[in-house]
């Protein structure tokens, strides 16, 4: 989840930007991100697996707006390393 806040005059805009690590054998993955207005969804596979790029609704000023983003698939990289891994997401 991200909680974005506007404290300023004007409209905030921004991009989502979501990043994947995943081996080749858990594509593809699925990812919905929902603001309460409305649900995009992106689809990492073999062809567009470094980044996807999800604009986001303005936030107006005064307002805050919760962001949840769901992958339908998690990882755990080889060897000794056993954290579980996902989506890295940046705002843009």
């Amino acid at each position: 989840y991200l909680i974005l806040k506007n404290r300023g005059d004007s409209p905030l805009m921004f991009t989502l930007k979501l990043a994947n690590h995943a081996p080749d054998s858990d594509l593809p993955i699925t990812v919905k991100v929902s603001d309460g207005l409305s649900v995009r969804e992106g689809i990492f596979s073999d062809e567009l697996r470094d980044m996807l790029r999800i604009p986001l609704n303005p936030v107006e000023p005064g307002e805050e707006r919760i962001i949840r983003i769901k992958a339908d698939k998690a990882w755990w990289p080889q060897g000794a390393d056993r954290r579980k891994l996902g989506i890295r997401v940046f705002l843009d």
